[in-house]
């Protein structure tokens, strides 16, 4: 199963210092590396200037994905949104599938 995760910064994060920040940041990039290459982690990006990581994953659970992102050192200071993400084309097959059902019930238009 896909999720899209967006990750913001929180306020704490301005309070790390230097050293504990490079530290965290050398742990997360090996975990988020390890993953990646898992293939749990498919695209991981950086949006510049706001500290905000978006990641599309591929896990089995929804439970499978938390564990493995909160193994983020970073984690703790960040909020996320997580999104589990279904295929557009799977999706659009089934909402057709759904109107022809509905079509059989009211053939006619309404006026």
């Amino acid at each position: 199963m896909k999720f899209l995760m967006i990750g913001k910064p929180t306020d704490a994060v301005y309070t790390v210092p230097p050293a504990l920040a490079r530290q965290l940041t050398e742990a997360s990039a090996a975990v988020a590396n390890k993953q990646k290459k898992e293939g749990k982690f498919q695209e991981i990006y950086w949006i510049p200037g706001s500290g905000t990581v978006v990641v599309l994953g591929e896990h089995k659970t929804a439970e499978e994905m938390m564990k493995d992102f909160n193994e983020i050192p970073w984690n703790a200071f960040y909020s996320y949104e997580i999104y589990p993400l279904a295929d557009f084309f799977e999706s659009i097959k089934v909402m057709l599938e759904r109107f022809k059902e509905m079509e059989k019930m009211m053939p006619a238009p309404l006026k």
